[in-house]
Formats: structure tokens, C-alpha cells, sequence
């Protein structure tokens, strides 16, 4: 393969500049986005925000569109804060809003439920929030050095162990107290997504080409000419890394001469993956 020579120098002070000014620019982006996605969920209509013009608890009516509870006597209630009263027969009072649409309130004079559920569901997502900082704490302080951790197999199982413990939390959470079930979701959510971007990441970081070219290129001065050989001794390496892990799921098995071929299962997985393929119009050519 021939080599290829590659020039690198470094960035110009306005190049620097520039980039910095973009960076600003995205987080000063993401920052408007957060605050707008806020103040609409906090002034979106709904139980939370009739329950902050009104005065009182609003719930919404189970099974009923548009039609909610609010935990106050008869005629308690100003809903011209809301909108315009098209109808008040004591017991329940519909309300016109200003964008045209009609909602009705009925009274319930038992007391208000107890605040404390939303207090516990915070809890539950702040305690899920601090469980996967200090999982990847403890990796990025102490495990990333351990020799065991450079292998995709014990990342795998580190954050199936860490999702396990998630699962049972959740669940225990769940049999104590339904009403926290949102939080025990959002808990399982939160360790979701955290793992599968932590894999993603971990799996680009180490076996990617462009990467494993970049880190090649950052460890000269100047330019330096690109071999073929390292690429191909990756391209290898993660082949007969696939091949095992394909092996130890028994999808394919060694026959003679050291031929590669399906098992009953491989061959199960690969027709359905045909299937899906035809289905999205996917040329595995291209």
C-alpha cells in the first residue's frame, strides 16, 4: 500500500477565535432552547398551571378530555382568571379560554392529596441522577486504568450490573408506593440513557478509524506519512473480536479448515435481519 503523506499545522490564532466564537454561539443556542422548552412546559395549560392562577389543587378527570378536578368548596373559585365562564351550575363550571378551547372543572371538596408524592419523585430522580455520576466517576477515577476494563465484554457487564440495580429500585419503588411510579420511569430512563451513550461513545473511542488516524497524526509533529499496516492490524483485530463475541453467542461456529459458518440460530438472526433490511429498503451494497 502506498503511503500517504498528510501535512498538519496548527491552527491560526483568528482560526482559534473563530472556533471559540462558534462554540459560543452553540451553547448560547442550547442555553435559549432550554430556558424556551422551560417557560412554555411552566406556562402550558394544564393541571399544574390552573392549580397555580386558581388557587387550588386541579387534577385532571380520569378518562374525560379536557374535564378536570379541583379540591375546593363550591363557588370558591374565580375561573374568570382562566377565561370566560360559559357554564356554572354549582357543582362544576365550564370555562372558554382565550385560545377558544373548552374545559370544564368539577368541584371535589375532599381535602387535596399530599404534595409529598412530587417531593419523592424529585428525590427519586435526583438519587438516579447522583447513582450514574458516581458510576461514571468511578470508572473515569479508578476502573479505566484496570487492564479488565479495557475490554468491551466488562463495559458491557458494568453497565448491566449498574442497570440490574436500577431495575430493582424501581421496581421496590413501584410495590412501596404506585402513585411514585412516574419517578421510578424516570429513574430507569435517566440509567438508560446514560448507558447507552456511555457504550456508544466507548465503542466509537475504541475502534474507530477516523479516531485511531487522528490519534496517529497527534502523536507527530509536522506530518508524518500514514501506514496502511496499524489500520490493517485494527481492521483484524476487530474482526476476530466480532467473530468471538458471535461465537459466545452461538450465532456462528469454526468448521473445518478454519471456515466460518452459521449455526441454526446465525442462520435464524440473519434471515430476520434480511427481512428488516426489505422492509426499510436498505441495499446492503451501497
Amino acid at each position: 500500500m502506498l503511503a500517504t503523506p498528510v501535512t498538519t499545522t496548527g491552527p491560526s490564532q483568528s482560526e482559534r477565535l473563530t472556533s471559540l466564537a462558534l462554540w459560543g454561539c452553540r451553547v448560547a443556542a442550547v442555553v435559549v432552547c432550554v430556558v424556551f422548552a422551560l417557560a412554555s412546559w411552566w406556562t402550558q395549560p394544564g393541571p399544574r398551571y390552573y392549580s397555580r392562577v386558581l388557587g387550588a389543587y386541579v387534577r385532571i378527570a380520569p378518562g374525560e378530555p379536557n374535564q378536570f378536578f379541583i379540591h375546593a368548596p363550591q363557588r370558591s373559585i374565580d375561573f374568570t382568571r382562566l377565561g370566560i365562564v360559559h357554564i356554572d351550575v354549582g357543582y362544576a363550571v365550564g370555562v372558554t379560554l382565550p385560545d377558544g378551547r373548552q374545559i370544564g372543572f368539577r368541584y371535589d371538596p375532599s381535602p387535596a392529596p399530599s404534595q409529598s408524592n412530587e417531593l419523592a419523585i424529585l428525590v427519586i430522580l435526583a438519587g438516579g441522577v447522583l447513582w450514574v455520576l458516581g458510576h461514571f466517576t468511578l470508572f473515569a477515577t479508578v476502573l479505566r486504568h484496570a487492564r479488565a476494563f479495557h475490554a468491551e465484554r466488562t463495559i458491557f457487564l458494568y453497565h448491566a450490573l449498574s442497570a440490574a440495580v436500577v431495575a430493582v429500585a424501581a421496581a421496590a419503588i413501584v410495590i412501596w408506593n404506585f402513585e411514585l411510579r412516574a419517578g421510578a420511569v424516570g429513574l430507569m430512563a435517566i440509567h438508560a440513557i446514560y448507558s447507552l451513550s456511555f457504550l456508544e461513545l466507548w465503542s466509537l473511542s475504541e475502534g474507530g478509524y477516523s479516531l485511531a488516524i487522528l490519534r496517529e497524526l497527534s502523536g507527530s509533529a509536522g506530518s508524518v506519512r500514514l501506514q496502511g499496516d496499524p489500520m490493517q492490524a485494527l481492521g483484524g483485530r476487530k474482526v476476530r473480536s466480532r467473530i468471538e463475541s458471535l461465537g459466545r453467542l452461538g450465532l456462528v461456529r469454526t468448521a473445518v479448515d478454519d471456515q466460518i459458518e452459521l449455526t441454526f440460530l446465525g442462520r435464524a438472526v440473519g434471515r430476520t435481519q434480511a427481512a428488516l433490511r426489505s422492509m426499510v429498503n436498505i441495499n446492503p451494497s451501497v
